[in-house]
């Protein structure tokens, strides 16, 4: 049998050779493009799991590898691809700024961190409130912290802005309650220095000769339940309307803080007027019934207040949520601004570790702030940043365009602002927690002229 040959000319080889190498191209041309698909719907994926961690389960952890307290460096993660190198500045001993930028799935992301020793006997934290009053229209961070002599602080509750500006939760500035606690939790410094974090309730009495009356809140204006007894001060410094309810205006005992002397009493007052030098109690139902059947100009009365479960706080000041409990992410119930969780926004934040010898004050620039273009976190992605610095314990401050840290560099003798507000300045904030050093005035003392009568 023979076989069959097929012979090719010269032009046919050429041919041949041409319809080969382009067919080999196509191929190496499709593989190529496939790879470049591949990475592009990977990338997508992943994009897509951040996203969907991030919005749909909040709270749940996302990998990041702990760190060392002491190293503060950021691991990789989910949603961190990578960390320049940190600008680490010492402002005073036990106290440093780190200024990072984090190279991140979504962007570049800059943030600003005060790491503070608090066993450190040089250093205290305080709070200030804006113009010493709970009703003003605010005041910059950076003024704060200048008049009260602090080296450094962050923003911290929130605030009915564009209102009374009143903060929403409760405030003790050098252990005189200005505000009682309201839903939300609580940061406060005991006696000892120790930071404490998370819900607080009030609880307090009139007492006038043989009979008492429950106290329902302090300078809590939106407290106009039937039968509440309210007390007000001078750290309110506003009038209210009281609609009817029955007033009593107190003068203070020289002998006791807790001790007034009924100077007038009223039923049926229009309005609560600016208390300068006293406080007032103001009842309605069964509580203004009490008021006029009990106490009368001339009479002594006695207050008493409360705080559970950490009473006697130093300096305390609303806030949250807290999103880290225990060292795991925390799922709060109580959130000041419930459409901000899921969103990508600048946050303020603070964090203790587990053995409560170190804080974090934490501020990340967002809304393409600055000139790394920073997007912001989401409360779970600040709770993994927080875990990735070892932080035990975490909650949120006011944020958004309110989110600022500030601190006085050296050689410098006023305060600058570190990170980078959204909006391009400072917003007029409610009030902020800073931190001192015994080389600065305290938080109350000449600084701070008005703190020494009585901190969105």
């Amino acid at each position: 049998m023979l076989s069959r040959k097929r012979s090719f000319s010269g032009s046919d080889t050429s041919m041949y050779t041409t319809q080969h190498q382009s067919r080999s191209w196509g191929r190496r041309k499709h593989v190529v493009l496939l790879a470049l698909t591949l990475l592009l719907v990977t990338n997508l994926i992943i994009e897509a799991f951040v996203l969907t961690f991030s919005v749909r389960q909040p709270l749940l952890a996302a990998n990041w590898q702990q760190s060392s307290w002491q190293t503060r460096k950021t691991a990789s993660s989910l949603l961190s691809v990578g960390n320049l190198l940190p600008q680490i500045t010492t402002l005073a001993s036990g106290v440093t700024e780190t200024s990072e930028e984090l190279l991140t799935l979504v962007g570049a992301q800059q943030v600003s961190v005060l790491h503070i020793d608090l066993t450190n006997p040089r250093v205290h934290l305080g709070v200030v409130q804006s113009h010493d009053q709970l009703f003003s229209h605010g005041e910059k961070l950076t003024s704060l912290a200048n008049r009260s002599g602090a080296i450094a602080g962050i923003n911290s509750d929130f605030f009915e802005i564009h209102q009374t500006g009143d903060p929403l939760g409760m405030l003790t500035i050098n252990g005189q309650l200005w505000q009682s606690p309201g839903a939300y939790d609580v940061l406060g410094v005991t006696a000892s220095g120790q930071l404490v974090m998370g819900p607080e309730s009030f609880s307090g009495s009139v007492i006038s000769g043989h009979e008492t009356y429950a106290l329902s809140s302090v300078n809590r204006y939106g407290d106009t339940g039937t039968n509440h007894l309210r007390l007000y001060t001078p750290t309110l410094g506003a009038t209210l309307p009281l609609h009817g309810a029955t007033l009593a205006i107190l003068q203070p005992g020289a002998s006791s803080t807790r001790t007034f002397t009924v100077a007038s009493i009223r039923s049926a007052a229009a309005t609560l007027p600016i208390l300068q030098g006293q406080s007032a109690l103001v009842g309605r139902g069964d509580a203004g019934v009490w008021l006029t059947a009990h106490l009368h100009a001339g009479d002594s009365v006695s207050i008493s207040e409360r705080v559970a479960p950490d009473d006697k706080l130093v300096q305390a000041v609303g806030g949250g949520p807290i999103v880290l409990k225990d060292g795991v992410l925390y799922h709060d119930p109580q959130v000041p601004a419930p459409h901000a969780v899921n969103a990508r926004n600048p946050l303020t934040a603070i964090g203790i570790s587990k053995d409560g010898k170190h804080a974090l004050f934490v501020v990340c620039d967002g809304r393409e702030a600055g000139s790394s273009q920073s997007r912001g976190f989401t409360y779970a992605e600040m709770a993994n940043y927080l875990l990735s610095h070892s932080v035990y314990q975490a909650m949120i401050f006011d944020s958004g365009g309110s989110s600022e840290l500030v601190a006085r560099l050296p050689g410098q003798s006023s305060i600058s602002v570190i990170s980078t507000p959204s909006a391009g300045n400072e917003r007029l904030v409610a009030n902020g927690l800073f931190v001192y050093t015994t080389a600065s005035p305290s938080p109350g003392g000449p600084a701070n002229g008005p703190h020494a009568i009585s901190g969105v």
